[in-house]
């Protein structure tokens, strides 16, 4: 028997895409968006896919083709940002944001533990213009930390 060769494929394997263009998906995004906007839907990922009407590991699948890879990864930041505003204003339990950022957007908590006996602290901090000094002992290591200021942004159109 001769080698047969199997005529080329037009199509793709597997399941078509639910979202056969990048612009179809991003008009089911800015439509999940103005629901949230409108207090219709909380902001989450999973919220998302199922406004999708995919599954989240479909929605996740999507943002490894590089064509759709800008707009879920966009999707998903704004959504992080909405939750750590919400976070902020006290509007969800703490624990809630830890354990989701955590498990869903890569925080970490670092535990840095110094065995060598010596303690680094701040001599003095300022809390509401008022000057607080600590009394340190003879083995602790003094270090000058500027303070960082954050501009109070008016995030309220977010939401």
């Amino acid at each position: 028997m001769e080698n047969a060769t199997l005529p080329a494929r037009k199509e793709p394997f597997g399941r078509p895409l639910k979202f056969p263009n990048v612009e179809c998906l991003e008009e089911k995004i800015r439509d999940f968006f103005d629901l949230v906007k409108n207090g219709e839907e909380e902001p989450s990922v999973i919220g998302l896919a199922c406004h999708l009407n995919v599954d989240k590991q479909t929605l996740l699948n999507y943002q490894d083709k590089p064509a759709y890879r800008d707009v879920v990864l966009q999707a998903k930041r704004q959504i992080e940002k909405m939750f750590t505003i919400k976070a902020y204003r006290g509007e969800i339990p703490p624990a809630l944001f830890i354990f989701t950022a955590k498990n869903h957007y890569d925080y970490k908590e670092d535990q840095n533990i110094n065995m060598n006996g010596n303690l680094s602290v701040m001599k003095e901090v300022v809390v509401d213009g008022e000057k607080l000094t600590f009394d340190i002992g003879k083995n602790t290591q003094v270090i000058d930390v500027e303070p960082e200021i954050v501009p109070d942004d008016d995030v309220s159109d977010l939401l």
